[in-house]
């Protein structure tokens, strides 16, 4: 078992590969999993043995617009154990006017200072699920609801039909879906390629963005 038991920047799992929703049918077949991709900030969320939390941007910054509460990462403050967390979220607070202070919990890589690398996505889900879930949160189209400032995606296995999903995206938080292969284990997080094979995304035709 690897361990994490001191500060590093951990570089966020990030999708760089595009491709047109007629393609996301090829995805599904091939047995990739779905998230849905929100208009957020790209974030890595430590929580450290002290129980305080770091959160850096994707380019190993302070966020310049915000900054943790406590309040806001209650969740995060509360978690069993005394060993290091670490979580890739979106923050959901710059983009839109209407969400502010969310941290949208998409994967994490260190669980109570094991540090996950070998570990697939789906083994990694259910850790986080573990974490968060009691069975009574919210239910939306992209999350689990576990209080207003903590949303944990939820992921679609092949089956559903990717497409139609794809087509009921409309909510201006919803920038589209990344598609990701559950097979590939994750790598050291080291550098800000290390984990960008296994992930790829399809995005919603905007004023500024088409297919």
């Amino acid at each position: 078992m690897e361990l994490f038991t001191d500060y590093s920047y951990l570089w966020p799992s990030r999708p760089e590969k595009a491709f047109m929703p007629l393609a996301l049918g090829t995805y599904e077949t091939l047995g990739h999993h779905l998230q849905i991709k929100m208009n957020g900030t790209c974030s890595v969320v430590y929580r450290t043995p002290d129980r305080q939390i770091i959160a850096m941007n994707r380019h190993n910054e302070p966020h310049k617009q915000w900054a943790p509460t406590q309040d806001v990462m209650r969740q995060f403050i509360d978690l069993p154990g005394n060993g290091w967390y670490v979580f890739f979220t979106e923050l959901m607070h710059n983009k839109l006017s209407t969400i502010k202070e969310v941290n949208y919990i998409r994967d994490m890589v260190v669980d109570n200072g094991e540090y996950l690398v070998g570990s697939k996505f789906s083994e990694r889900q259910e850790r986080l699920a573990k974490l968060f879930l009691k069975g009574s949160e919210p239910l939306t189209l992209s999350h689990h609801v576990i209080d207003r400032h903590t949303w944990l995606a939820r992921t679609y296995e092949p089956g559903i039909g990717y497409r139609k999903l794809y087509n009921q995206l409309v909510n201006p938080e919803h920038e589209g879906v990344v598609l990701i292969d559950p097979k590939i284990e994750l790598a050291m997080c080291t550098r800000a390629t290390s984990n960008v094979s296994w992930l790829a995304k399809c995005r919603r035709p905007t004023k500024n963005y088409t297919q």
